[in-house]
């Protein structure tokens, strides 16, 4: 953990790589967490920086920096059902919205921004079994997994993919910073 970074439980950036299954570590040796997040910044390696801060951060607060992120890309404009489920998720991290984020990415759009949202909701915890069946969790770094898809999905495809994925970025450093209440990485 970092002097700054409250809601981000690993110790060094070599676990959060395992995470994402990098081969080479070495380019880790002598960050912190943090720092190593801030090479990738400053390298502009935005794409890396997202997978990293999605594995880093716990799943929920990956959850809430792409529906945040996918939020303000919206603008003015009119929010896709899914994104709308997985902010009502948000506001209310309950099973049944949990479920609904489900039913609403299955109707979203192959591939988009908002689909992939909407299965980082139904795979940041609780069971992915179908009802009536026994409890199944899903492995821990699929709610990261998606919530990274999502943020690159909708910023590249926004006007300026520089811009947001720096305002991205500044949500994701937002929640780090945040003190957790407990909770599952």
């Amino acid at each position: 953990m970092t002097d700054t970074w409250h809601s981000v439980k690993w110790s060094e950036p070599v676990q959060v790589l395992s995470v994402l299954k990098k081969k080479d570590l070495s380019e880790a040796e002598g960050h912190t967490v943090e720092g190593y997040y801030r090479m990738l910044v400053e390298a502009k390696r935005y794409f890396d920086a997202v997978d990293y801060m999605s594995q880093a951060l716990p799943r929920y607060h990956a959850v809430v920096w792409a529906a945040r992120t996918l939020n303000d890309l919206a603008g003015d404009g009119p929010r896709p059902q899914a994104l709308k489920s997985a902010l009502l998720w948000v506001q209310d991290p309950s099973e049944s919205r949990r479920r609904a984020a489900y039913d609403a990415a299955e109707a979203a759009d192959d591939c988009s921004a908002e689909e992939m949202l909407a299965l980082a909701v139904f795979f940041s915890g609780g069971s992915i079994a179908p009802d009536g069946q026994p409890p199944l969790a899903p492995p821990r770094q699929v709610a990261g997994t998606f919530s990274a898809a999502a943020i690159k999905i909708g910023v590249c495809e926004s006007k300026d993919a520089d811009a947001n994925f720096d305002m991205a970025l500044k949500h994701a450093e937002t929640l780090a910073t945040q003190r957790s209440e407990g909770g599952a990485q």
